[in-house]
């Protein structure tokens, strides 16, 4: 994981790296990193029956730490089940408090990435 706290230096060097392998990709992997966001979403609307909003808060809310494939299954599964499980205690409760309804700008820390990645599926 990448610490947030980072010096000016290290954020730099963080910045080169992700400049290096968008250079290194061919141009279908430019294509589907392009098109990333707007399958999640897909994804987000699809699990929910047309809530991409509420698919794409699950989807953050139960994003730390795992892979893209086990981060659907999980979100597939929490709404499938009604329950969310696989995770943490914090992102389960988060992933309930969105599937009963509450906004997930109220529930996920909107200033750090998993309410980045959030927006990002929510409104790509």
């Amino acid at each position: 994981m990448i610490p947030v706290d980072v010096s000016e230096e290290t954020g730099e060097r963080y910045v080169r790296n992700i400049i290096a392998a968008w250079r290194a990709a061919t141009p279908q992997q430019r294509r589907r990193g392009r098109t990333w966001y707007r399958t999640a979403h897909d994804l987000a609307s699809l699990i929910t029956d047309g809530h991409p909003r509420a698919g794409a808060g699950v989807i953050a809310a139960l994003s730390a730490n795992k892979s893209w494939p086990h981060n659907q299954r999980l979100a597939r599964q929490a709404y499938e089940t009604g329950v969310p499980t696989g995770h943490v205690q914090d992102a389960l409760t988060k992933a309930n408090r969105i599937m009963a309804g509450t906004d997930p700008e109220e529930i996920l820390p909107m200033h750090r990435k998993t309410g980045m990645f959030f927006r990002c599926i929510a409104d790509p």
